[in-house]
């Protein structure tokens, strides 16, 4: 008699680690915020004279942004730059910043059943800016591995909370579970 397997998938949550930043990234400009979160302001380090700001994002002017930051989460990568200009409209100073990369993995995942042999194979599904990532699953059943695509034999039936958490080389994670049912046809 040949087994055949149910599974059911459904994402529960997603979960982000924090990492909270403040790093001076030119002269005039630092970046502050939670870098694993998304959470990210490009700000003016110093305001010692009254005046306005004026943010370009890759050369277009953001006519929402005249505060001495910028939320680079809104925008995404590239180029911004920022002029400083006096009540007199004297420019004060201008300066820019290239945001090359996002921060921070974003864990996913799917399976493909192995029927003859009884098991599952995860599929990682997580989007990163690096390759340089691990992986810790936990497969609902007290078994776990570090593997980037395992593959995971059920020994009963049953409901399980499968977990995925992908952490790069900053120490960013990001965690997604589903859950996972696994039953064996009825006649």
């Amino acid at each position: 008699m040949k087994n055949t397997f149910l599974f059911i998938a459904l994402v529960i949550f997603a979960t982000t680690a924090s990492a909270h930043v403040a790093e001076k990234v030119t002269k005039n400009l630092k970046i502050e915020g939670d870098w694993c979160s998304g959470t990210y302001n490009l700000v003016v380090l110093s305001v010692k004279k009254e005046g306005t700001w004026q943010w370009k994002y890759n050369g277009t002017v953001l006519s929402n942004e005249t505060g001495a930051k910028v939320n680079m989460a809104l925008y995404g990568l590239g180029n911004y730059e920022v002029t400083q200009t006096d009540t007199n409209g004297k420019i004060i100073f201008t300066d820019s910043f290239k945001l090359a990369t996002l921060p921070g993995p974003k864990a996913d995942f799917g399976f493909d059943y192995l029927y003859a042999a009884g098991a599952v194979k995860f599929k990682n599904l997580t989007a990163s800016n690096t390759t340089d990532l691990s992986w810790t699953w936990n497969f609902g059943d007290g078994s776990t591995s570090t593997d980037q695509y395992p593959t995971h034999h059920y020994k009963t039936e049953g409901t399980y909370l499968v977990q995925l958490t992908a952490t790069d080389a900053n120490g960013c994670s990001n965690t997604v579970t589903m859950e996972v049912v696994w039953r064996y046809p009825r006649n």
